[in-house]
């Protein structure tokens, strides 16, 4: 599965996070709060609502206009538990990017991240088999690929 489009995005949310809705190649659209990932759909609303008591926080991203990735600067928790399994989107402009495939599906990374400088925990726990990034600024790292088949790969290299 792939990102398609950020149909909507707010950039301090939920646990000073940044949240968004977004559509994604199985035609479906994913509200990504926090550490949450789940279909945009009644039930799910409900859910984060009771679980988090964040309904203004939802009521604010619904409210919000889309964005181009190349305008975010803020990526942390976007993607954490989903099911994407390739990334290539521009990220030049993201500086945080912690936790941002933390326990996902994700096993390919295409991306120049030139401005990023927060990486901590960015693939823990995913699918990574394959990444191809430049990333000349990051000052905060640890555990960035914990417990993933790169991970393994660069440590045993």
């Amino acid at each position: 599965m792939k990102l398609l489009k950020i149909l909507h995005y707010v950039e301090s949310s939920f646990d000073n996070l940044p949240s968004f809705v977004l559509l994604m190649s199985d035609n479906k659209e994913y509200i990504s709060i926090s550490c949450e990932f789940v279909e945009n759909n009644e039930d799910n609303i409900k859910y984060l609502i009771d679980e988090y008591y964040c309904k203004e926080h939802l009521d604010e991203l619904f409210a919000s206009d889309s964005r181009e990735m190349n305008e975010i600067t803020n990526t942390s928790y976007m993607f954490y538990n989903s099911k994407i399994t390739e990334f290539n989107s521009d990220m030049s402009n993201v500086k945080y990017a912690s936790g941002m495939f933390g326990y996902s599906k994700l096993a390919e990374f295409n991306s120049a991240m030139p401005n990023v400088k927060y990486a901590s925990y960015m693939f823990n726990n995913s699918k990574l088999a394959e990444f191809n990034s430049a990333m000349p600024n990051v000052k905060y790292a640890s555990y960035m690929f914990f417990n993933t088949p790169y991970g393994r790969s660069v440590n045993n290299a």
